[in-house]
């Protein structure tokens, strides 16, 4: 290939190169890999050196030549890392894995970084891998990834259940040494297929039509005779066990502890409340985010995009208090429904970042989904042994989605809110103002609650039939309303 014909492609690998350079300088190394389509690996498939120019690919070797030439004259520094990212990006399409290795050689310790891909192993150089030992990665970003590098034990308070967990789980801390509930392990990680696991399918989620994910299924939950099997795709599996005390999870290499907290706090949490619930004749887990008026919960219960978080964080502006974001665990007592507190922080998405600036003393953080974390609910140490209270209302999010809005305009696929719509806010000062909204009938009640359980089992008809029975007693207890609000696409 002349240097005219390789022009393009060296063009296109000076940008792969500018852009490593610059994940590299404000990213931790797994995150950088991540957003390079690299998987991070430390189990090495190679049985024998392969030297790229022995591989007989002229893909391969077109690339790595561009990266020789471009890295020869790179201003920052000419790293095996850095060509192996570069390169990792070109082979993209090939389930390119990045290593790094250590070995000594006349008593000198050595470093090397180095892809394996499926068309080959490519070691940049000629340094001695065969004498390395694999390390694996570990930033701030990536301690979960396996038992060796899991955090110390702590114990959590969530939706009522005592939680042991590796994982840094977004709930209320107790302090250890209790009988718990449930006891959370961390697995080697391995890749998570997109296919389901053996078993039974009972449930499954498909990605948003209108996400970039689209047509991709995000969840497949299995029951196997042993046990049952969530199995986030691409994320991680988790195996609970039938007694619903046991955990394992296993963490795909392109997993965070930000994911794998999000999926205990959310789906398996979930799961978990509703099989209990199913076990026990008297609660479910819904789709909901919730908040307290002093000793009041009210939830708001809607789909993925519906305004529940938003609407937890302006009830909370306006002096409610924090309950949950996302799942919330209702039981019956008597003639009573109650409300547990879960998570102690709100994900608020793109376009309901105008919010942040109500609570100017709250800690807040960065998901890997680009949501905004704001904790508004103390996570610190207490022996309260439940956080429970009387459940008051459920409000329906019943949000105006279409191209258009109430006033016939077409909605701005680029606007971002700066304010909240004032029906929302005008409704959300306290009980007094929320039972003024349209009520629902408990008919009505039944079908929006089942319509929005955390977990869906209408493909598992045993189940099925007992969360509709306990969604039937919830809905002759619930004083339920309904709210309607346009809402940008990013709220």
């Amino acid at each position: 290939m002349n240097k005219l014909t390789r022009l393009p492609s060296l063009l296109y690998c000076t940008l792969i190169a500018a852009r490593v350079e610059l994940l590299l300088k404000f990213r931790p190394l797994d995150i950088a890999a991540k957003r390079l389509g690299v998987v991070i690996s430390w189990q090495s498939n190679s049985s024998g050196s392969v030297s790229p120019q022995a591989s007989g690919n002229d893909f391969a070797r077109n690339h790595l030549a561009n990266v020789d030439s471009i890295m020869r004259r790179w201003p920052f520094g000419d790293t095996c890392l850095r060509r192996s990212l570069i390169l990792g990006k070109l082979l993209a399409d090939f389930n390119p894995k990045l290593l790094i290795g250590v070995g000594t050689q006349d008593s000198t310790i050595l470093a090397h970084a180095w892809i394996e891909s499926d068309l080959g192993n490519f070691y940049i150089d000629e340094s001695d891998t065969q004498s390395m030992v694999v390390l694996k990665v570990q930033s701030a970003q990536s301690e979960s990834a396996s038992p060796e590098s899991a955090q110390s034990i702590t114990q959590y308070l969530m939706h009522g259940l005592l939680i042991e967990s590796p994982i840094s789980l977004d709930a209320t801390h107790v302090p250890n040494g209790n009988r718990c509930d449930v006891t959370i392990s961390l697995q080697r990680q391995r890749e998570i297929p997109q296919l389901a696991d053996d078993g039974k399918l009972l449930s499954f989620v498909d990605s948003d039509p209108r996400s970039i994910h689209r047509g991709r299924r995000l969840l497949s939950v299995t029951e196997n005779s042993d046990c049952f099997v969530m199995r986030y795709h691409k994320l991680c599996d988790v195996r609970i066990s039938k007694q619903l005390t046991e955990v394992e999870i296993t963490p795909d290499p392109l997993s965070s502890p930000d994911t794998l907290a999000t999926v205990v706090g959310t789906g398996v949490s979930g799961f978990l409340v509703t099989m209990r619930g199913i076990g026990n004749g008297d609660s479910t887990a819904l789709h909901a985010s919730a908040v307290a008026y002093g000793d009041k919960v009210v939830g708001f219960v809607g789909s993925s995009g519906s305004y529940k978080s938003t609407s937890a964080a302006l009830a909370c502006s306006l002096g409610a208090s924090f309950v949950t974001d996302d799942t919330l665990r209702l039981a019956i007592d008597g003639n009573n429904v109650i409300a547990y507190a879960g998570t102690c922080s709100v994900r608020l998405r793109p376009g309901s970042s105008f919010l942040i600036e109500k609570f100017p003393k709250a800690k807040v953080s960065y998901s890997d989904d680009e949501r905004t974390i704001v904790e508004l609910r103390d996570p610190s140490p207490t022996s309260t042994p439940t956080l429970a209270l009387p459940l008051s209302a459920i409000i329906f999010m019943d949000p105006f989605m279409s191209d258009q809005n109430e006033s016939g305009e077409r909605n701005d696929p680029d606007y971002v809110a700066t304010d909240s719509p004032p029906q929302l806010e005008e409704s959300l000062g306290g009980i007094e103002t929320i039972i003024q909204l349209p009520k629902l009938s408990a008919t009505d009640t039944l079908l929006n609650l089942m319509s929005n359980t955390r977990i869906d089992l209408s493909l598992a008809s045993q189940y099925n039939s007992k969360q509709f029975e306990i969604c039937s007693n919830l809905s002759r207890l619930i004083s339920a309303y309904t709210i309607s609000t346009p809402l940008p696409e990013g709220a």
